[in-house]
Formats: structure tokens, C-alpha cells, sequence
């Protein structure tokens, strides 16, 4: 079988997007070659059956430039190999240049999209063209145009990239590994250290690069920070590569997150055995002892008091459970099977 990858950057370095690197890596171990167009190529580490083909990004290409290379390249596929499935990863354009085509090829087309806000005509379009989207959950996509396409996977994290060890439980280390962005509610967390006891004996790491655009939501944390007396305790360390993130993980024990949703950098450091102080999605039910009312700064004040006021033996139970449910519910091979599943 071969499959067709469409995304929007294949860079095993990129502090955002390096993941997709393993994603491809994990479609190369069920099939017998993966094809990927993406609009970015960077550093490249993939596996013997993967061929990798940049649309012009990475040299400054213009958008029309990006259309022609990308049709010069789909045609040439379509000359020369035998595709039998197509998956396209967070690039609802690319679905909608190379869907028609696919339709008229018979080639199925699966799309993996998820987003908190409402659902762009780009997408729109994309979703009559696939076969089927998939996503995290009910809070990060939903259509009521053909609503049986949309099927609800969770995530799939890297398990080879984020080994549960032992933590040092007796120090309190929290970190926080997100994008500086307004949609992360970066807010609520600052504001829940405030909230803490001033006894209370921790630091925090705030690991996550700004966006372009964002800079002035940015700033605003950042004089947050300093205006609620935080500064020596919170440290922003800026961008850290996928490939960095378990060395990160493994000097903290306990990680925040606010984010709206089932939040992969909380479920890699949740393999890692860091302790999840995150919103309560209904998916994260048996973490009900350290999660929180999301966008609640009192609650996930109070999360983190109750995780810092157990033993050092209840703590460390708590993290092996965080870490297996990682790996019983959203390993990237369960994800890999599911998107393979789409196309027999």
C-alpha cells in the first residue's frame, strides 16, 4: 500500500511541528511507501520508505508558486505510482487543490483537523471532499454538514520519545510547555500561581515559542508575570524542539495546562510522568484528583495545592497512572491504525 501525505512542514526540529515527522515515520511501519508534499522542508529524518517533497516554503516560494508545485508534483505522483490513500494533516488547502483530483482518481482522502473556532470555508470545502475527518474531540471540531464524516480519535503521541522515569518529588517543578498564543488561556495559569501559598517552595518553567502576530499577548503575559511579583519564580525558556522536549520533562514533575482541550503537550509530559494539572476533559476522567474546571485560576490553584500536599509515594502513583493512560489510550501506532484503518 501507498500512502499520499499532505501537510504543512516536515522538520524534525520544529518546536511546533516536528511531531509530524513520527506521524509520517508511524503510516512508513503499516505500509509499503509514504509519499509526503509538504509545504515546508526542513530537517528530514525519516524512514527508508518515505519520500519527502518540499513545495517551496523553505526557499521563500509565493503562494502561486507553492499551487504550481504542488500540481506538477501530484501529477507526476499520479504518473508513476499507485496511490491508495491520501492523508492530509492540518492543511485544509492543500485538501481542497488535491481533493477534486483524488476524487477523480478514487482515491480516498482522510483529513485530520482540529480547531477551536468556527470552521473556516477552507475547511468547509475540504470536509465535503474527504472521506473522513478526524480529530481529538467534540470541542475541537464540529460540522454539521455531513456530520458522520467526523470521527473522534484522541491524540497520538511518540511513546518511543517520552519514557515515564522517576521524579525527584520532593522539590515542586512545574512546568508549562505551550505556544504563547491568546487561544492557550495562558492567563489563567499565572493567575492560579499568584493564588498559591506563599510558603509554598516552587518554580515554574514556561517552555513555547510566540507566533507571529502575537507578540503583543506576549508582552502582556510577560508584564503580567512581573506585576504579580512572579518573576523570580517563573522562567520562560522560549522554543524547545520536539526532539528536546523529554530532557525538559524529565527535570519537572508536575505540568500546567490551560488550554481548551485535550492538549498534546500535556499527554507527552504525562508519559514522561509529570503530573497533569490540566482542565478536566472527559477524557482525562481518571485524572480527576489533579485536574480542574477549565479557565477556573482558583481551581487549578487548588489542583496544584492538592497535588504538592501528598506524599511523596502517593505522587509518584500518580504519575505512573498519568503515564499509562498515555500509553493504553493515544500512542501514535494506536493513531497510525486508526488513519491505515480508513483506507482498506
Amino acid at each position: 500500500m501507498t500512502i499520499l501525505v499532505f501537510n504543512m512542514r516536515m522538520d524534525a526540529q520544529d518546536p511546533l511541528l516536528g511531531f509530524t515527522t513520527d506521524w509520517v515515520n508511524a503510516l512508513a511501519e503499516k505500509c509499503d511507501k509514504v509519499i509526503v508534499l509538504t509545504l515546508f522542508k526542513g530537517d528530514i529524518q525519516t524512514a527508508d520508505n518515505v519520500q519527502v517533497f518540499g513545495l517551496g516554503r523553505e526557499s521563500g516560494a509565493s503562494r502561486a508558486q507553492v499551487v504550481y508545485n504542488f500540481y506538477k508534483r501530484l501529477f507526476k505522483i499520479g504518473k508513476e505510482e499507485r496511490i491508495d490513500g491520501c492523508f492530509s494533516h492540518m492543511i485544509p488547502r492543500l485538501t481542497c487543490l488535491g481533493g477534486p483530483w483524488l476524487r477523480v482518481k478514487a482515491i480516498p482522502l482522510v483529513q485530520w483537523y482540529s480547531h477551536q473556532h468556527t470552521l473556516s470555508w477552507e475547511q468547509r470545502l475540504s470536509h465535503r471532499l474527504s472521506k473522513r475527518v478526524l480529530t481529538i474531540g467534540a470541542d475541537t471540531y464540529r460540522s454539521s454538514d455531513q456530520p458522520e464524516k467526523v470521527r473522534y480519535v484522541g491524540h497520538g503521541i511518540p511513546l518511543h520519545r517520552f519514557q515515564c522515569s522517576k521524579k525527584d518529588q520532593e522539590a515542586i517543578k512545574l512546568l508549562m510547555v505551550t505556544r504563547i498564543s491568546p487561544v492557550k488561556d495562558i492567563e489563567v495559569a499565572i493567575e492560579a500561581l499568584t493564588l498559591l501559598p506563599i510558603d509554598l517552595p516552587w518554580e515554574c518553567t514556561i517552555a513555547g515559542g510566540c507566533p507571529s502576530g502575537h507578540e503583543r499577548y506576549e508582552k502582556k503575559i510577560k508584564k503580567m508575570i512581573v506585576g504579580r511579583g512572579l518573576s523570580r519564580r517563573v522562567e520562560f525558556v522560549g522554543s524547545v524542539a520536539h526532539s528536546e522536549l523529554s530532557s525538559l520533562h524529565e527535570r519537572h514533575n508536575i505540568h500546567i495546562d490551560s488550554s481548551h482541550s485535550l492538549n498534546k503537550a500535556n499527554l507527552e509530559a504525562m508519559a514522561s510522568g509529570l503530573i497533569p494539572c490540566s482542565p478536566n476533559h472527559k477524557l482525562m476522567a481518571d485524572m480527576s484528583v489533579s485536574t480542574y474546571a477549565r479557565g477556573n485560576s482558583k481551581a487549578l490553584a487548588n489542583s496544584i495545592r492538592r497535588v504538592c500536599g501528598m506524599t511523596v509515594t502517593e505522587r509518584d502513583a500518580l504519575a505512573a497512572l498519568a503515564s499509562r493512560i498515555v500509553h493504553q489510550r493515544f500512542s501514535l501506532d494506536k493513531m497510525a491504525q486508526v488513519i491505515m484503518g480508513e483506507f482498506k
